[in-house]
């Protein structure tokens, strides 16, 4: 009799120390996700960003000729930036593109006396 409830013992041990590992595996794995998406997020912004910061330059450049370029390859992803309004109000749209994450900044912008003036700089939807 003692024997069977030692083995009953040991076997309820074995079962909530089992449960509790798995428990602590499953967050630890969630989170590992969230972190690498959220990773993957702000280098996908990060990327938006520069390439609309070059685009802006490349206005500045050449202010009325300029209309954005089409899968511009930067590191581990790629952009688009496309360029709307007439000279001299321009609409500056940067998507930045990283494996299925997608972040868009928009820059409306005025150009007068030779110099680009940013009258918005955001993130958009």
């Amino acid at each position: 009799m003692q024997q069977g409830t030692i083995f009953v013992l040991v076997l309820i041990i074995v079962t909530v120390v089992s449960t509790i590992l798995v428990g602590a595996v499953t967050v630890s794995i969630v989170q590992n996700q969230i972190e690498s998406r959220r990773s993957s997020g702000l280098r996908t912004f990060a990327l938006s960003e520069a390439c609309e910061e070059n685009a802006i330059l490349r206005v500045l450049r050449d202010p009325q000729n300029y209309a954005g370029d089409a899968n511009l390859a930067v590191e581990d992803g790629n952009c688009d930036i496309t360029i709307t309004g007439t000279f001299p109000n321009r609409v500056i749209k940067s998507v930045g593109k990283i494996g299925g994450f997608f972040r868009n900044v928009s820059v409306n912008a005025s150009y007068a006396n030779g110099q680009l003036i940013i009258n918005s700089y955001q993130e958009v939807e």
